[in-house]
């Protein structure tokens, strides 16, 4: 992926921000959105627990808000 970007530089000529297409900055958002996704899954497998299917944990969690 080729970005196209521009530096924004203060009066002194430091750099202090970047402006972007929006295309761009999307595409930025969903590689780091897939990255958390590869990291929570790789915990997930590491953490030894035992996997529920989905349903089974949203009836579980529905009941205990309803002890609430």
């Amino acid at each position: 992926m080729t970005l196209q970007k521009q530096i924004l530089k203060d009066t002194d000529g430091n750099d202090i921000g970047v402006f972007m297409p929006m295309q761009d900055y999307k595409a930025i958002m969903k590689m780091f959105e897939d990255m958390e996704d590869v990291r929570d899954f790789d915990a997930a497998n590491e953490s030894g627990d035992e996997a529920i299917p989905f349903e089974q944990a949203i009836n579980e969690i529905e009941a205990r808000r309803n002890d609430l």
